[in-house]
């Protein structure tokens, strides 16, 4: 019994080693969650900070994950944040959290319907504009977002060199479309895109 007991006693104190060895590395943490260097192997950039010269790629956890000289062709660049860290294998903080986080939903919704776009911006009013080349896609708060741009990538192709504003700030219903306002005035139509959709100007 008193055998038992010992062998017991051993390896308890054996795991309480082996968690305070993991814990160390920082491949456990007592919150449950992985440390920065950990998810920023984990989670490639989705989007890209520039500051001061730096490009600073960031991940879908708002990890800056990489600092360079040079910006990684194919991740939209996120504007109108005032930063308080931006260090590499560290988290983004910002001023506006919520903004932050409506940006990086942004970019996450764009890769994953596999969208290029150059701006993701979030005004003052958390309104969001996404510009590529001459388009401006006006989507306005953080209200079905992902459901806005999955169905921007029907027709993404058909308008992406347009220029002017379409505009997003609600979810097409019944096959409406969404109004696109052409910078030249001129009245632009697409019969063919999906679900009917229609571009119109004033």
């Amino acid at each position: 019994m008193k055998r038992e007991v010992k062998a017991i006693i051993v390896l308890i104190a054996e795991l309480i080693i082996g968690f305070i060895i993991l814990l160390s590395m920082g491949i456990i943490s007592l919150s449950g969650e992985t440390d920065a260097a950990s998810d920023a192997e984990l989670s490639p950039a989705i989007c890209y900070v520039q500051y001061k010269g730096k490009y600073i790629n960031v991940n879908k956890n708002k990890i800056a994950v990489s600092v360079g000289e040079e910006k990684t062709e194919g991740l939209p660049r996120i504007m109108s944040f005032k930063y308080f860290t931006l260090a590499e294998n560290e988290k983004v903080e910002v001023k506006d959290e919520e903004a932050l986080d409506y940006a990086i939903a942004i970019a996450l919704c764009l890769s994953s319907n596999r969208i290029s776009a150059e701006i993701i911006e979030i005004d003052e009013n958390k309104n969001a504009y996404i510009y590529v080349n001459s388009l401006t896609i006006s989507l306005g708060k953080n209200d079905g977002t992902a459901e806005k741009i999955k169905s921007l990538s029907g027709f993404f192709d058909e308008v992406k060199n347009y220029n002017g504003t379409l505009i997003m700030e609600s979810l097409s219903k019944n096959n409406e479309g969404y109004i696109f306002r052409a910078s030249s005035g001129e009245t632009e139509r697409a019969e063919d895109l999906p679900g009917d959709t229609i571009i119109i100007s004033d």
